[in-house]
């Protein structure tokens, strides 16, 4: 059965998003974080049209925090490295522009 990012978040892990089609009018991240009740302030009042953003549920004491990071993309620049956690204390960087590089590598594209 496929999960999706609201329980992914609920269950404790990371959900990360690359969204580069900047011809629709709405945003996953931001709708994600709506639909589990929280807003993200990063993007501001006309968030991109393309963007990366990772984000997790993390308990605090007894406080229940969402920490979540978004970056704005563009053609031409280099795309951001995200954090990724793979477990509560255990962060890896996910390098964008190091994957699209090796991919365009691999597969012969200048």
């Amino acid at each position: 059965m496929p999960i999706d990012g609201r329980d992914a978040l609920r269950q404790g892990i990371a959900v990360s998003i690359v969204d580069l089609v900047g011809v629709r009018h709405f945003n996953l991240h931001l709708d994600l974080l709506e639909m589990i009740g929280h807003g993200d302030p990063t993007p501001g009042d006309s968030p991109p049209p393309m963007y990366a953003a990772s984000c997790r549920r993390v308990r605090r004491g007894k406080q229940t925090l969402l920490e979540a990071w978004s970056h704005g993309l563009a053609f031409g620049r280099a795309l951001p490295t995200l954090p990724h956690w793979l477990a509560p204390d255990k962060v890896v960087p996910l390098d964008l522009e190091a994957s699209y590089e090796r991919a365009c590598g691999d597969l012969w594209i200048a």
